[in-house]
Order: structure tokens, then C-alpha cells, then sequence
């Protein structure tokens, strides 16, 4: 232990000037990835949403983590919830997890879905002025 205290110690005290700084903006960027992507079912999937208005060319929506399986996200004020998604582990039904989100706003939006375990990808779309459900039983 005492050896494991002496290596950190040097290695705080020898640090090149600007790593710590580095650290810290790492740091940073993994809480701003977290606030903008909800990690639902189990953490195994990683839910993002960007969005389109007529005066926001590109806005991306602020994750609300709900529970496990579902997590929701505003687009223009955190007291405003703009649409709700979730992840059902349905492999004993179909042999799929199966994806959900609902719009509450008719404004243009991309929800991309990533399997964390698999690497798969999927992009659901929605054109501004039309408010839309998915019900996709066959995601991954």
C-alpha cells in the first residue's frame, strides 16, 4: 500500500502541465454526454435525439433518465418534457428487445438508438408537423 501511495504521489507531482486540465474537461464531456443520451434497458442500450425547428436548424434533446427501461427528454426547457421513450427486453415473447418513444411536440426530430452489447444502430425519424408514436417490436 505504501509503495501504491508513493507511485500516485509522484505521479500527481509529476504530471505534465495541462493533464489535469485535460482530466477535467474528460470529465466534462462524459457528463455532457450523459445529460444529452439516456442509457435504458439496463444500460445496455444509449437513446439520442436531435431535432429540427423553423428557427433551430440543429438542437439536440437533454436526457431525463425515468428508470431502467425508459427515459424521457426536453428540447427547450427542462421543465418541458418533449417525448418519452423505453426499451422492453421482449426475447421471450419474439426473441427482440423492442423499441417505444411519443412524441409530445410536432417539431422534426431523429431518435437514434444504439445496442451497447451488439454495436447495432438504429434511426427513427419524424418530419416537423406531424406528432408521432413508435412501436417497433423488432428493434434488435
Amino acid at each position: 500500500a505504501e509503495h501504491v501511495n508513493r507511485v500516485e504521489r509522484h505521479q500527481r507531482v509529476h504530471r505534465p502541465p495541462g493533464v489535469e486540465r485535460a482530466a477535467r474537461h474528460v470529465a466534462e464531456v462524459d457528463d455532457i454526454v450523459d445529460a444529452l443520451c439516456a442509457d435504458v434497458g439496463d444500460n445496455r442500450f444509449k437513446v439520442k435525439v436531435a431535432f429540427q425547428t423553423s428557427t433551430i436548424p440543429a438542437g439536440v434533446g437533454n436526457a431525463i433518465p425515468l428508470t431502467g427501461d425508459t427515459g424521457s427528454f426536453w428540447f427547450f426547457s427542462q421543465n418541458n418534457i418533449e417525448m418519452t421513450i423505453k426499451v422492453v427486453d421482449g426475447r421471450a415473447v419474439n426473441g427482440k428487445f423492442w423499441f417505444f418513444a411519443g412524441a409530445l411536440s410536432d417539431v422534426a426530430y431523429t431518435i437514434t438508438v444504439t445496442d451497447l452489447t451488439s454495436g447495432a444502430v438504429k434511426t427513427y425519424t419524424a418530419a416537423r408537423g406531424v406528432q408521432t408514436a413508435l412501436n417497433d417490436t423488432s428493434a434488435f
